[in-house]
């Protein structure tokens, strides 16, 4: 994480001075868990994995998922399009 990704990653919080303080707190909680040995390290792994989650919808990845569900919905992809054969050949 470099100053140049924080600084992007933080930015919205520039006009939530609130939410900023909590998200300080969440990280110091974290940094915590982390020191605490195996377990937060387990702790903060599953904590991240779920952020990743929650940031999925705001992604344009998300977007284009989206619209590969409805060309599959309308029947238009090609089977090498299928976004399920897709991910198959890619795992």
């Amino acid at each position: 994480m470099t100053d140049d990704i924080w600084g992007c990653a933080l930015e919205p919080f520039a006009e939530h001075p609130d939410a900023a303080f909590v998200f300080a707190q969440s990280l110091f909680m974290l940094k915590k868990k982390i020191g605490g040995g195996p377990e937060g390290t387990l702790f903060v792994t599953q904590a991240i994995e779920r952020g990743i989650e929650k940031l999925y919808p705001y992604t344009t990845t998300h977007q284009a998922a989206y619209k590969l569900y409805l060309l599959a919905v309308e029947g238009t992809l090609l089977p090498k399009h299928d976004p399920t054969t897709i991910v198959g050949e890619l795992s």
